[in-house]
């Protein structure tokens, strides 16, 4: 059992070290504030990490009493990764220009190299300061996910920190502040039309639109003619209640209204149409999500269509960095207390831009979501083709368990293997019937009578596929996080570790462990 006094002794000091060191590094760089435009730029981005940084550390040291034991150890991890890179590039630069601060200034350093080392040394520093951005960037893209997972933590002092001083002019506190204040708001029942501006009229898009090919995302225009809208539908479930559903839709238009679509791979959500029909035909009222689209994307596409290409036209830095923000979105998704229950090439939209074909990635079909503590019907389909995304005791018309986060990450553990060996699992044959593709041996194991050992099987057939095919093309760490998705369930799973240690009540030491096992893992891949 960890000391807790000790590891916050720890912490405090670890922190501590964190501001010194960062406060000198700034200092030395400011120093060359009059230097060359390509430098003077870098030093702003140093200075703009570090005043993010440095407030999400001290808010961090506010509220550490406050955190689960297993997400205080990550973070302490972090925390002295932190502390050794900026230890790190205060021993580079000052080699270059001294300890002495005050007295070292662009013209007395450059004075100091002579006129025909200038240049050489010009290029030196530069490099310098753009090692420690490219440093500081990376430990951010690391300390991010745990950082939106404090949003699980149900303590007071927590939002008592979240003051005005620590939010004034930071995004990442102001993005925390506010999905704790949607998440708070969903407590409310109240499920009023008129409320907030959540509740759009049917006019707020034009009624022209078009299907996203292979998906039941559509696209649309504000009625303004000014703005692309993604139109994702949930249809009422024959079970579910309208005022439990309609309460559901409101809290999660709320969170993925604060959404920053950088950085958790989830569009924002402008709002909701609602469409109740006449209560004898109750099982067609829907509910309407518009996302918005970031400026400079364009060409909406989903996965499957892809997929289904004959020519691969994506890089693999662009199929790595669509890993990453795929397994980003199931993080926040999980943050921000929901469980997404429908992760498939089809519910995966891509963007293109002038700078690349696969600008961007981001998760829609929300139509079987639901908060990670409310009810969950044990109802599913027989379709093949979507119980190929779901695990094993989550398939069929009568799932096994109740739906939780492994869950999630079983089905993007199939969606990365697809990525992976970039093909498509799905085709159709000449009468528009789904087949398995060429890559996925279960023409046999799907005409399998007995529900639970047909599903075994399928487990069983992209476990192998990805143990003896994906290494090949995207390398061990990338076939490791893989496997450790499709696995997460499996007793024999030590990634991540005992069952009983999943049953925490805000779901961190899950979070904690896909953090680490799978969106750690992803980018640590270099290219």
């Amino acid at each position: 059992m960890v000391d807790p006094v000790g590891t916050s002794l720890a912490v405090f000091a670890t922190v501590d070290l964190c501001v010194k060191y960062g406060k000198q590094l700034l200092g030395k760089y400011q120093s060359f504030k009059d230097a060359d435009r390509d430098i003077r730029e870098l030093v702003l981005c140093v200075e703009n990490h570090w005043i993010k940084f440095e407030y999400q550390i001290r808010f961090l040291r506010g509220v550490w009493n406050n955190l689960d034991e297993r997400l205080q150890v990550h973070q302490h991890h972090l925390l002295h990764t932190l502390q050794i890179k900026l230890q790190e590039a205060n021993n580079t630069i000052g080699s270059a220009i001294g300890t002495q601060i005050q007295s070292s200034t662009a013209e007395s350093v450059f004075k100091k190299s002579g006129s025909i080392h200038k240049g050489k040394y010009a290029l030196y520093l530069k490099d310098c300061i753009k090692r420690s951005v490219d440093d500081l960037q990376k430990w951010h893209d690391m300390f991010d996910p745990s950082w939106f997972l404090i949003n699980r933590v149900s303590s007071p002092n927590i939002d008592d920190q979240l003051s005005d001083e620590f939010v004034k002019d930071n995004e990442s506190v102001l993005i925390l502040k506010e999905l704790r204040e949607a998440v708070r708001a969903s407590q409310s029942y109240s499920v009023s039309v008129g409320e907030g501006s959540i509740w759009l009229a049917p006019d707020f898009i034009m009624a022209q639109r078009e299907r996203v090919l292979f998906s039941d995302v559509q696209v649309a225009r504000a009625q303004n003619g000014s703005q692309s809208i993604l139109v994702d539908t949930v249809i009422l479930d024959a079970q579910a209640q309208l005022a439990a559903t309609t309460k559901d839709i409101r809290d999660l238009a709320r969170i993925l209204s604060k959404s920053d679509p950088k950085c958790f791979g989830l569009l924002r959500c402008a709002g909701v149409i609602k469409q109740v029909q006449p209560l004898d035909q109750i099982e067609s009222a829907k509910f309407e999500l518009l996302f918005t689209v970031p400026d400079g994307l364009r060409a909406p596409t989903s996965l499957r269509t892809v997929l289904r290409m004959s020519e691969d036209i994506y890089s693999l830095n662009e199929r790595i960095c669509l890993a990453r923000s795929l397994a980003s979105s199931v993080m926040y998704i999980h943050s921000s207390k929901f469980v997404h229950k429908n992760i498939r090439p089809e519910t995966t939209i891509l963007f293109t831009n002038d700078e690349s074909q696969l600008a961007a990635a981001f998760l829609l079909g929300f139509q079987k979501f639901r908060p990670i503590t409310g009810w969950t019907f044990r109802r599913g389909d027989s379709l093949w083709e979507r119980d190929l995304y779901r695990h094993p005791s989550r398939q069929g018309l009568q799932p096994e368990e109740d739906y939780m986060m492994q869950h999630d990450i079983y089905s993007l553990g199939v969606l990365l293997l697809e990525i992976g060996l970039w093909t498509s699992f799905i085709e159709q044959d000449s009468s528009g019937r789904s087949i398995p593709g060429p890559v996925l041996h279960i023409g046999g194991i799907l005409n399998e009578p007995r529900e639970r050992k047909k599903a075994a099987a399928i487990k069983s057939t992209l476990v192998e596929l990805a143990s003896a095919k994906l290494a090949s093309k995207m390398g061990h760490k990338y076939s490791s996080t893989v496997l450790a998705c499709l696995t997460c369930l499996d007793k024999t799973n030590n990634d991540f570790g005992d069952e009983d240690e999943f049953l925490d009540e805000d779901g961190i030491v899950v979070g904690v462990r896909y953090i680490e096992k799978v969106l750690l893992r992803i980018h640590e891949i270099s290219v």
